[in-house]
């Protein structure tokens, strides 16, 4: 509706918009452009996809290049951290990181077994302890802004999600503000945005 109503094109994966259409989520009105492996160029950047692990129908990443080489990555919703991923990621500027859940908390947390190995699989989410290792291999090859993203609010907090980050960063011996700065997608909630 929000596509339709402001006349906003939406990309995705071939296989996310045959997904969309089979299940009646959009419909001829919306503006949609399928985005193939080659990528798209858009106003004054290429915009390229890399396959993620995710249960879905054919999730991707995302990154973007701009004229004068600064590359940005988007990997959210993927279970764990193929070659293919770390080679999208991987020398880019910026990054943006799942780190969805603590382990502890979704083990000793309400959610249903089934749900739990779901989450904890390859093609669930990413932990915050996958994602902090991820962004020191990040920051070794050069990614100066880590972003993490994707939160669950069930089984993960902010404070949590940086700090798991940071004690990794900080025991390979990169320096937050000299080597690296991060933080943390602010959660929307009340019209109020926090950055973390």
């Amino acid at each position: 509706m929000f596509s339709t109503r402001y006349k906003i094109p939406v990309y995705a994966s071939g296989g996310t918009v045959a997904a969309l259409k089979q299940n009646s989520v959009i419909n001829d009105k919306v503006d949609i452009h399928t985005i193939t492996p080659d990528g798209i160029e858009l106003e004054n950047m290429s915009v390229r996809t890399f396959r993620i692990s995710h249960d879905c129908a054919e999730g991707c990443g995302y990154y973007f290049e701009t004229q004068d080489g600064r590359r940005t990555a988007f990997a959210t919703d993927t279970g764990i951290i193929t070659p293919e991923i770390k080679s999208a990621l991987t020398g880019c500027d910026t990054v943006v990181l799942e780190s969805n859940h603590d382990v502890g908390m979704l083990r000793y947390g309400a959610y249903p077994y089934i749900l739990k190995k779901r989450i904890l699989s390859d093609t669930g989410h990413l932990s915050n302890d996958v994602c902090a290792q991820t962004c020191a291999e990040l920051v070794g090859s050069g990614t100066t802004r880590l972003l993490l993203a994707h939160l669950s609010r069930e089984n993960n907090v902010p404070v949590l999600a940086k700090q798991t980050a940071l004690c990794e960063l900080k025991q390979k011996g990169m320096k937050m503000n000299v080597d690296f700065m991060l933080s943390v997608v602010p959660e929307v909630s009340s019209g109020e945005a926090v950055i973390y």
